[in-house]
């Protein structure tokens, strides 16, 4: 709706910790899946969930936002290995940026 009131001009900022560090791959698993939601949901897609019913159910934004997707930006301040991977899995920069990315 932010996006509709100012004709487009919205992006999106979070913070997302991880305080179980015994097992960090699910949680770099678990912000992956949520900024693709996010991504998806704000290109006018659907996502399923189970609702509190148990069962699944697809969810969708409306109004409809005016930017054909949203900018997300993404910190990966002490690992590059983080930022090459979250690069490739989510769409966050241009196809022109995610090819300057090193392949390792």
């Amino acid at each position: 709706m932010m996006d509709n009131f100012s004709n487009d001009r919205i992006g999106l900022a979070g913070l997302w910790l991880c305080y179980k560090t015994e097992n960090h791959q699910a949680c770099k698993e678990m912000f992956t899946s949520g900024v693709e939601a996010v991504d998806r949901l704000s290109r006018g897609k659907n996502i399923s969930r189970v609702n509190d019913q148990g069962a699944e159910t697809q969810i969708s934004i409306r109004p409809q936002p005016v930017q054909s997707a949203l900018p997300v930006w993404i910190t990966a301040a002490s690992n590059t290995d983080t930022f090459v991977q979250r690069v490739k899995s989510v769409r966050i920069c241009s196809p022109i940026c995610r090819d300057k990315i090193p392949v390792s």
